[in-house]
């Protein structure tokens, strides 16, 4: 799982907004166990979400995904 989270991490700062949004949608998707959990707050990556969510208001979907993935 650990392999995963690195690999989308990169994605989670390009600089297109709908690779940004895929990223989001995908670890979504991948946090299954609370074990996932455990693994992707220890990479800090919670902090590229919230980075995520203060983006400009023009990033909307961006944004909408990062919203869906901190209410799971």
């Amino acid at each position: 799982m650990h392999f995963y989270f690195s690999s989308l991490s990169v994605s989670l700062i390009h600089t297109f907004t709908q690779v940004r949004a895929a990223a989001l949608r995908t670890i979504r998707y991948v946090l299954a166990t609370p074990r996932d959990v455990k693994i992707f707050n220890s990479m800090q990556l919670q902090h590229l979400v919230c980075r995520s969510i203060d983006v400009l208001p023009k990033n909307d979907d961006e944004r909408v995904q990062a919203l869906k993935l901190v209410s799971i």
